[in-house]
């Protein structure tokens, strides 16, 4: 465990003048002002707090504001905090917080320490370079305990320098990035969908697959992400989840034919609600469609209804009542009305006749992922192989 050196009390706080404080571990003070409170850390200790917790409000900034923020620090310092009088009888409690709130942080923190514990049974990376494929049963699947980008980054980086027999020994640089969290950013700050992937299968493990593009460019996929195990000298392509359109169901920041018959890109295309809407309070309605999130903080409602082929978009209104109707690909005819009074929202299985009330927005998208009955593959990239002989020993 690290040793970290006591600091000063601060002299401020982003909520006002401190009116307690108190240094519950070196390094970390808990204050209070008149309205508000919160942890304030020291640089030592922000140092020491892992990447994906550093999720509160003020950034990479040194406070964590209090009920909820508090958790990411109480759960990156778990161990020294298991013995406190007070905050280790709150353990099982700082783990739902951080779940419930934070479910990427979460997500890493479990996958972290899975890695850990593969470290302490003598896992090593650098060993399995000329490794052969894995017992299948040996990968996790499940999608909660998925490597994070930075530890995919780190453990291809680390075993594609030590310069394996499967890198060509001329190579003096290489490109390699990541294909298992495909939606990032482009120079413009719009989100992207990632990229298909075609190459040879070079290694296996039970934390990743490397798959060379080029002699000098690798792509890199969490083994438990895959649907099915890939052998060494596979050649496969590799499609990870791309946002859909609901006109036409394809790929969102796809090319596109124009009127003339010129492919164009859509540069920062969303999944876009159809019909236009008839009321302020439909324009509303479709905006929190359009960039509220599904429960797998992943894709937004929109880009969900493009997953189950929804269709059939009606906007209409009477009285206080705002509403919109559609069908999703199971049959499933769905109205979401949203009241004036009590502002809040009711959804409709208008096959079965079952109604769910008194929604707040963020309920949305739970009840929508019940209609739908939806499994958690969609996020598994589509896997084709191309020669027979890999065909046979993936199988």
């Amino acid at each position: 465990m690290n040793r970290f050196l006591p600091v000063p009390k601060p002299m401020g706080s982003p909520w006002g003048h401190i009116q307690d404080a108190d240094q519950i571990a070196p390094g970390i003070w808990s204050v209070s002002t008149a309205s508000h409170g919160g942890f304030y850390l020291s640089q030592e200790r922000m140092s020491a707090l892992p990447d994906y917790l550093k999720v509160n409000t003020y950034g990479q900034t040194c406070w964590f504001e209090e009920d909820v923020e508090v958790s990411l620090v109480l759960l990156g310092f778990a161990d020294e905090f298991a013995t406190h009088p007070f905050y280790g009888k709150w353990s099982d409690m700082i783990v739902k917080t951080v779940e419930q709130y934070y479910p990427d942080a979460f997500r890493a923190h479990v996958a972290q320490n899975a890695l850990k514990q593969g470290a302490e049974t003598g896992y090593d990376l650098e060993l399995r370079a000329s490794d052969a494929t894995p017992i299948a049963s040996s990968i996790d699947r499940s999608l909660e305990n998925l490597p994070t980008r930075e530890m995919l980054r780190d453990a291809g980086l680390k075993l594609l320098k030590s310069g394996p027999e499967w890198m060509p020994r001329n190579i003096r640089t290489f490109r390699y990035y990541d294909v298992t969290f495909a939606k990032g950013r482009n120079a413009f700050g719009h989100v992207t969908d990632g990229i298909t992937t075609t190459g040879t299968v070079v290694h296996v493990d039970a934390l990743m697959t490397i798959i060379k593009v080029k002699p000098s460019q690798y792509a890199i996929v969490a083994s438990g992400l895959l649907p099915n195990a890939l052998s060494v000298g596979t050649k496969a392509t590799i499609t990870p989840y791309k946002r859909k359109s609901l006109e036409d169901f394809g790929q969102v920041d796809g090319p596109r034919t124009s009127s003339d018959g010129t492919s164009v890109y859509m540069i920062g295309a969303k999944t876009q609600i159809p019909g236009p809407p008839e009321t302020p309070y439909h324009q509303d309605m479709k905006h929190q469609l359009e960039t509220c999130m599904m429960a797998d903080n992943y894709r937004t409602i929109a880009n969900a209804l493009a997953d189950w082929r929804a269709t059939e978009f009606i906007w209409s209104h009477e009285g206080i009542d705002h509403t919109l109707r559609f069908t999703l690909g199971n049959g499933t005819k769905v109205r979401l009305t949203y009241s004036e009074i009590p502002d809040l929202y009711t959804i409709a299985n208008e096959t079965t006749g079952d109604e769910t009330k008194n929604l707040y927005t963020e309920d949305l998208a739970h009840v929508f992922q019940a209609l739908a009955n939806e499994n958690t593959d969609w996020f598994r990239p589509q896997v084709v192989i191309h020669n027979a002989n890999a065909k046979k020993a993936a199988a």
